[in-house]
């Protein structure tokens, strides 16, 4: 369990980091987009003006040529910058999605982990019902033979100690005080 909390916070911490970094990325390349337009625009009033200068013949062709390079150029960097910059956008919204996951499957995992918990313990209480039960069980039926057995061993010496009520012995003796009395009362 201490392994896969671990895990996990090591995962987060780096999902955290690269969004960190590309909230950076995003950050200087949409500066850089900025830039880039506003080159792209400087190049192309740059590029009207030597149209309106070769128009009137006061400019050659290679210096219009020029220009109209430059703002081609600088066209190809604002993409270049724009597709950069969409691309680390994409993968923002990835590694958001990843961290979400994370958290899902982290929550998934915890109430899976809880719902095993919750059965063993319904068993384990199970168990301990049954045990419970056996206990008071074997414990009432030896109660019930304990009386039993003292009401016997009650009974006993409460004959003994009634005349007339004992048992006759079955030994000589008690066939010789049999005899003795049966003589006396003869006499």
């Amino acid at each position: 369990m201490r392994t896969d909390q671990a895990d996990y916070e090591r995962e987060k911490t780096f999902l955290e980091h690269s969004i960190k970094q590309g909230e950076e990325q995003i950050k200087i390349l949409s500066e850089q987009n900025v830039k880039e337009e506003k080159g792209v625009q400087a190049d192309v009033e740059e590029l009207q003006k030597m149209n309106e200068l070769f128009s009137r013949g006061t400019l050659t062709s290679p210096r219009v040529t020029d220009a109209r390079r430059a703002v081609l150029l600088s066209s190809t960097r604002k993409l270049q910058t724009a597709a950069q910059l969409m691309q680390v956008q994409k993968q923002q919204d990835e590694i958001a999605r990843q961290r979400e996951r994370l958290d899902d499957q982290r929550k998934i995992k915890l109430l899976q982990e809880l719902q095993d918990a919750g059965t063993r313990l319904g068993q384990v209480r199970a168990k301990l019902q049954s045990t419970g039960e056996k206990l008071l069980y074997t414990s009432a039926r030896s109660q019930v033979v304990a009386k039993a057995n003292s009401s016997r061993s009650l009974r006993s010496s409460e004959r003994a100690k009634r005349p007339g009520t004992h048992r006759r012995g079955t030994g000589l003796r008690a066939a010789a005080g049999r005899c003795r009395r049966s003589c006396s009362a003869v006499e």
